[in-house]
């Protein structure tokens, strides 16, 4: 078992579902104490595993502060869309396959999205279906006809 699989997926995992309340997440660097909500878990690991994430870049926060017997804190926490990604929250823009999974994509994003935003999604996820079909396939053209043309010295 990886230290990802033993500490720092249930690290983001527990970030992710339990977002630290005001955006201010408190650990401890030198406490061996169960990490509350992951009794698995020392407090000093979590405290790793924060560390780990923010250089991953899976979790971000705006400063840190801490206290003479160990504590830090981190303000404006969050879990980044790369975190929510990889704990496959998010789709990953680059694997989609079709103008339809774009589509699909945007109007799930609207059932979500405050009202002043959520026509604009549903718009966006309309127009995807009916014009990028036909500029993948425009664009596809002009690109092996100028591949064609080079080839033969056109």
């Amino acid at each position: 078992m990886t230290l990802w699989d033993s500490r720092d997926a249930p690290v983001l995992r527990n970030l992710v579902d339990h977002p630290p309340e005001h955006g201010v997440l408190e650990t401890n660097f030198r406490s061996d104490q169960p990490r509350r909500g992951l009794p698995a878990l020392r407090e000093v690991e979590f405290y790793r595993a924060v560390e780990i994430l923010g250089d991953a870049g899976y979790v971000a926060w705006s400063g840190s502060e801490g206290e003479g017997g160990g504590g830090r804190y981190y303000f404006d926490f969050q879990v980044t869309g790369e975190g929510k990604r990889v704990m496959g929250l998010w789709p990953r823009l680059d694997a989609l396959a079709s103008p339809e999974e774009l589509a699909a994509v945007l109007e799930a994003l609207a059932k979500r999205a405050p009202t002043e935003e959520r026509s604009a999604l549903e718009g966006s996820a309309d127009l995807t279906r009916r014009t990028v079909p036909g500029l993948l396939r425009s664009a596809l053209s002009g690109a092996l006809g100028a591949l064609v043309r080079s080839q033969i010295g056109l």
